[in-house]
């Protein structure tokens, strides 16, 4: 304000004036803004912005995708990787994706669209066909009554591609004859004959 004056100019964009009569505008500070004229103080550049320059009459948003951590970041450095854009970035958000589940619980923490991959094969179980891996499809196990998330239903140590009794785990496969395996059948098959025929011999 020049001396003599009746009227006093306001602080520009980009600076404040703390006080009444002050004969100077102040500008800005990195890190800080102010975009309307007559200000008594600026504003600290909010999450997600910076402020790398003096006297700014504006913040500068950071890059899609990225984020700050806190008020008053200086530096488009500051803004860091930010999966879900909830403005809080993956180096402290608990759930980088977004779709609920923590991290430390989600098998695929950058993807909003998976969380669970019970067989492990690095396919989520939403996308994956066969989701504990038995070579039998979830549809078809649904349809059979067998669980989809289990190879082995019955839990009798034979998978259910295996195990022509895949909900019974008192047996696995059929018996040819009553109270005998497959094994003891083909023996039965065998020597009954032999017997029969040395028999004959004598």
């Amino acid at each position: 304000m020049k001396s003599g004056a009746t009227l006093c100019n306001d602080a520009e964009p980009g600076n404040y004036a703390s006080m009444n009569g002050s004969t100077n505008q102040t500008g800005c500070s990195v890190g800080s803004f102010q975009s309307m004229t007559g200000q008594s103080s600026c504003i600290g550049a909010e999450v997600g912005f910076y402020v790398d320059t003096d006297s700014s009459p504006n913040q500068l948003a950071c890059p899609e995708g990225s984020s700050t951590t806190q008020v008053g970041s200086t530096s488009p450095n500051d803004c860091l990787i930010d999966t879900d854009g909830d403005n809080v970035p993956d180096s402290v958000d608990e759930d980088d994706d977004g779709d609920g589940i923590v991290d430390s619980l989600d098998s695929f923490p950058l993807d909003d669209s998976e969380q669970i991959d019970t067989d492990e094969d690095g396919i989520g179980d939403n996308e994956d066909l066969d989701d504990d891996n038995d070579s039998i499809s979830d549809a078809d196990e649904l349809e059979d009554g067998t669980d989809p998330l289990d190879a082995d239903s019955d839990q009798d140590g034979h998978d259910d591609s295996a195990d022509e009794f895949p909900l019974d785990p008192s047996k696995w496969e059929e018996d040819s004859l009553p109270g005998f395996s497959a094994a003891m059948t083909l023996c039965v098959i065998l020597i009954v004959p032999m017997a029969r025929f040395g028999r004959q011999r004598n």
